[in-house]
């Protein structure tokens, strides 16, 4: 088990995910028994606005007292305004809590057009 997921988009249906809270030092509730050792990293609530799954953003490692990647800075892309990684907003974890499941059972529909050839 890890607490992170290890990745910036929703684990069930890939979309982005969109903030739900104010960034803040992740709270002694959110990181549970791990809080110790993730005293200071910035974190948001967020939610994937297609399946509705929740998650926990993982914003600045940088002043967490024991990052998980020493070898550098993890922290928020600023130009895309996304979060370096994620974990289930309920367990802090890569396991999900029941309510943090996805809401909708995404399927991707491809359509396909044909176009006019140019002369």
């Amino acid at each position: 088990m890890s607490r992170n997921l290890g990745v910036r988009d929703c684990y069930n249906c890939g979309h982005p995910v969109e903030f739900t809270s104010p960034a803040h030092p992740i709270t002694r509730d959110e990181a549970g028994r791990y809080y110790d050792e993730y005293e200071g990293m910035i974190v948001a609530m967020a939610e994937c606005p297609i399946c509705l799954a929740k998650y926990l953003a993982w914003i600045d490692q940088r002043n967490c007292v024991n990052p998980v990647h020493k070898d550098f800075a993890l922290h928020m892309d600023i130009i895309d305004n996304r979060p370096f990684d994620l974990s289930y907003l309920s367990t802090f974890n890569d396991e999900p809590g029941e309510e943090d499941l996805p809401v909708y059972d995404v399927q991707k529909i491809e359509t396909w057009h044909r176009v006019a050839k140019i002369r």
